[in-house]
């Protein structure tokens, strides 16, 4: 199956302590391999690294890659008012890929707030 690769990105994964320039290789949606950008695989001493070759490639120099962020904060409160905002549209182009709403709808709620997950 084809896969994506995203090469010279300054990756940082908080999770692995990982904060490098490199290359990574995503098949089937998931992250397969992690290159280093000069040609070495992720803890590996020699090798391939990345295959470059696929149909493919973004190339992300000076661009930070990283796992989908978390915004624990936002109003939103879309299709209420005109006020609202589509999730999707402000927060995937800015790498968030969770956001939780925090009491948009205001004190007429009471304690009831919203979660949306956006994929």
């Amino acid at each position: 199956m084809a896969g994506l690769i995203i090469t010279g990105g300054r990756i940082i994964d908080p999770a692995s302590g990982m904060d490098t320039v490199g290359d990574l290789l995503i098949q089937d949606g998931r992250i397969a391999q992690v290159g280093n950008h000069n040609g070495g695989a992720s803890g590996d001493s020699g090798g391939a690294g990345v295959s470059k070759t696929l149909p493919t490639t973004v190339e992300a120099n000076g661009c930070i890659v990283t796992p989908g962020l978390i915004d624990c904060h936002v109003h939103a409160y879309e299709h209420v008012t005109p006020l609202g905002l589509n999730l999707d549209e402000r927060c995937l182009s800015r790498g968030v890929t969770t956001a939780v709403d925090a009491g948009s709808a205001g004190t007429q709620y009471g304690n009831v707030k919203r979660i949306k997950v956006v994929l």
